[in-house]
């Protein structure tokens, strides 16, 4: 369905303050990491374009045809009559894959499809970012925000958005997009409009990332400059130029490539990769791996074997019957991957790997999967991962906005930050909320919520946020 574009204007950007406080970056040591080629040079032939697909997947091209890795596949697979480059990639909500080429957007999921947002936006996407239920693109015109079914335009006080643009970081735990305008910016949506919640002139990022801790990565005119969460800056001093740095929201670190080949890991601190070839980045995953182009082809460094799920979120809800993809390093040596749940042993498939659970066979409350792979060389690599399951149902009407009315509202209105009052604000902050009312830290002082209370608010994520 076509919309008209609504305008939103944003608070002036002289609103906010740059901090005044400028400290240095050392580094703090080595980190090891090894390597395995996913796709080799062969096959990629000369470009070694590799795109990452949130949260464990990657787009490469094999001389002119796009592949895609993903962990719901046994093997790559190649992306058939798609017409133009692709110029970005990304994974919207329910699995379809979103890209950008030269001639428009296309959808995928096993095979192409129109994209309901090709006939709105026609100019050139030039990158897309997605936060749980919202699409950011950015192109050649402007910043667009998809959701809900709305197309809307976002400009800054008569300054348009040139990109780059980063997604899902937090900010006063609020989600927050970053982008430069040049200048760099972080926008909050509030009531159906972006408001610019903070504002650093000085920095003109070229390249742009956020990690799970909040820290900020940016590099600008060839230096890489660090934000914490108290707003000061720190700047990292080298004879190489940095070129890039890209990071990933659930991850506590971002990875910065320079000009002489040096690959930093950039976190609490600072430091150096090594156990690799030379290479370009050109992505994180959401296990922290590192997706390269080497002389060997498309590369996944890793620094362990530790397997990552594809479908649940530790301290998620199951909602639905799903099956779940395991996503391995060095799958070609896996020998074997076994499941418990709760302590049971469950069936887990090959070729993919993956299992399939079903909360109607399960009780409500919180429960535990376990899975291990065993690899030929006698390695094992675990994960654990607890999730809710609950039968009763819960709206936000009824149980959870009365809730919020009693014990939020006074610190989290509309003109607060975070705001929470709307369902859907609830809904992008959810695994947050969760995770401090347990703790007793929300709401503050000695008012905590009753555990039927916070089981409410689970209950109403486990059963997809009705209204």
């Amino acid at each position: 369905m076509t919309r008209v574009l609504p305008l939103l204007l944003l608070p002036a950007l002289n609103a906010c303050v740059e901090p005044a406080v400028i400290d240095t970056l050392e580094l703090g040591g080595t980190a090891e990491r090894s390597a395995e080629v996913l796709l080799p040079a062969d096959a990629t032939g000369a470009t070694g374009r590799a795109l990452p697909i949130a949260p464990y997947g990657v787009l490469a091209e094999t001389k002119g045809t796009p592949v895609v890795d993903l962990p719901n596949a046994a093997q790559t697979t190649r992306i058939e009559g798609l017409a133009g480059d692709v110029i970005d990639v990304a994974r919207l909500p329910q699995g379809t894959l979103l890209l950008s080429t030269e001639v428009g957007l296309v959808a995928w999921d096993g095979e192409l499809r129109d994209s309901p947002l090709a006939e709105l936006v026609q100019s050139p996407v030039r990158d897309i970012a997605v936060d749980g239920a919202v699409v950011w693109l950015l192109t050649d015109e402007g910043l667009l925000r998809w959701s809900s079914g709305e197309l809307s335009t976002v400009t800054l006080d008569g300054a348009a958005v040139e990109g780059p643009i980063f997604a899902g970081g937090r900010l006063n735990d609020a989600s927050v997009l970053w982008a430069a305008t040049p200048e760099l910016v972080a926008m909050e949506w509030r009531e159906g409009a972006a408001v610019v919640v903070d504002h650093t002139p000085e920095r003109t990022p070229e390249s742009l990332a956020v990690d799970a801790d909040g820290r900020v990565w940016a590099i600008d005119d060839g230096v890489l400059w660090r934000r914490d969460l108290d707003g000061s800056w720190a700047r990292y001093e080298s004879e190489a130029r940095a070129l890039s740095v890209v990071g990933d929201a659930g991850v506590d670190h971002a990875v910065v490539s320079y000009a002489d080949g040096t690959v930093l890991e950039a976190g609490a601190r600072l430091r150096t990769l090594q156990g690799q070839s030379q290479g370009t980045v050109r992505g994180l995953d959401a296990a922290g791996r590192i997706f390269v182009t080497t002389e060997a082809g498309i590369e996944r460094w890793y620094s362990d074997l530790t397997p990552a799920l594809d479908g649940l979120e530790s301290g998620g809800a199951l909602r639905a019957a799903r099956t779940l993809y395991l996503s391995l390093s060095q799958r070609d040596q896996v020998d074997k991957v076994t499941a418990t749940l709760d302590g049971a042993e469950i069936p887990v498939l090959s070729e993919p790997w993956r299992l399939q659970l079903d909360p109607v066979e399960l009780s409500d409350g919180t429960h535990t999967l376990e899975v291990a792979a065993a690899y030929l060389n006698d390695a094992t690599a675990t994960m654990e991962v607890p999730f809710d399951v609950f039968s009763i149902t819960s709206t936000w009407s009824e149980h959870v906005e009365p809730i919020y009315d009693a014990s939020c509202a006074g610190c989290h209105g509309a003109a607060q930050s975070p705001n929470l009052s709307t369902p859907e604000a609830w809904e992008s902050h959810i695994g947050r909320i969760i995770e401090r009312v347990d703790a007793g830290e929300m709401p503050p002082g000695t008012n905590n919520l009753t555990p039927d209370e916070v089981n409410l608010i689970r209950a109403w994520r486990a059963g997809g946020f009705p209204r």
